[in-house]
């Protein structure tokens, strides 16, 4: 004798489909956050490791431009005495 399907077994295997089919499509989506987040930790460590580079190149201009300014003032001293010498010698 042929088993008698009821009409709510058809819906219940329609439905226990669209739940695998739901459950297949949750863990694609899973993987693709778990590679969004790889790559975004990527990111922030560049940009971590990007920002350390600026400040120290920003430190090494900031002490050459303060050699600069200590080479300006020794400079503008220099001229001072040079011209004071020229007067004392007159």
């Amino acid at each position: 004798m042929k088993k008698y399907k009821f009409s709510l077994d058809q819906v219940l295997e329609i439905r226990q489909n669209i739940e695998t089919q739901r459950q297949g499509e949750f863990v694609q989506a899973m993987r693709v956050v778990d590679e969004n987040t790889d790559i975004l930790t990527g990111i922030e460590e560049d940009q971590q490791s990007f920002l350390e580079r600026y400040h120290t190149h920003q430190q090494r201009v900031s002490s050459q431009m303060s050699v600069f300014s200590i080479i300006n003032i020794f400079m503008r001293l220099r001229l001072a005495l040079t011209d004071k010498m020229k007067i004392l010698s007159f």
